[in-house]
């Protein structure tokens, strides 16, 4: 997973995360996709827009809402509005439109399925362990009872021995 991280400050989160962030906290209100005036609800999803509009009716009582949708949102371009964390960047544009966040032109690094690759084995290797570990603690608590009765007759022979 790509982590990229805010120019204007020290968010970071994956790219839907980022970029909503990006432009809800630092594009003017003129450019963020939907804006409430009134409540200053800022989104970039048209079904969150949605919701709110309904949501109005409850919460709202005897105010005028003032809700915009702009006509020329922002776009957030990845090296220059964010960056990617611990990685080199990718000069490509990220463009918002209603409801879904669309990448144009991104380059599938090779170096991510490695990764992939290696998550996999890694929750792979981590299940194998757990059952080994599993195991180890099941032949311990063998071995401490059979440790235990082995002393428990001793004890019992040594009795004996003192009696006799």
């Amino acid at each position: 997973m790509v982590l990229l991280q805010c120019s204007k400050c020290p968010f970071r989160g994956n790219t839907k995360n980022t970029i909503q962030h990006f432009i809800i906290k630092h594009a003017s209100d003129d450019r963020v996709p939907f804006v409430c005036k009134t409540c200053n609800f800022k989104t970039v999803s048209h079904a969150k827009w949605q919701r709110h509009l309904k949501d109005l009716k409850k919460h709202h009582v005897n105010k005028e809402h003032i809700c915009m949708k702009s006509i020329n949102p922002y776009v957030v371009i990845v090296g220059e509005d964010i960056t990617e964390f611990e990685s080199t960047c990718i000069n490509d544009k990220i463009f918002i439109q209603e409801e879904e966040i669309e990448i144009v032109e991104v380059n599938i690094d090779p170096k991510d399925e490695q990764i992939l690759e290696l998550e996999n084995k890694l929750v792979e290797m981590k299940s194998t362990h757990e059952n080994q570990l599993k195991d180890l603690e099941e032949k311990h608590t063998f071995e401490c009872l059979r440790f235990g009765n082995f002393i428990e007759r001793l004890e019992k022979e040594r009795q004996i021995l003192k009696k006799k």
